[in-house]
């Protein structure tokens, strides 16, 4: 139903975020040090778009952040 979107992502954590007036939001991540964690993580943001497609939402391009 997102004509014209890719799913870019394994969605295994959805976390929902809330935008300030120029549309930028912040989303923490604790990462374990005992294990240490090193790896890469992989996002991706969707958003309500009502008309965009059938869905009604939007995506973004993916992010990959490196933690070394």
């Amino acid at each position: 139903g997102m004509t014209g979107c890719t799913l870019l992502v394994d969605p295994i954590i959805v976390a929902p975020s809330v935008t300030d007036r120029a549309g930028g939001s912040t989303f923490a991540i604790g990462l374990n040090d005992d294990p240490l964690f090193t790896g890469d993580l992989y996002l991706q943001w969707l958003w309500p778009a009502p008309g965009a497609n059938p869905f009604g939402m939007r995506d973004g391009q993916g992010l990959r952040v490196q933690v070394r």
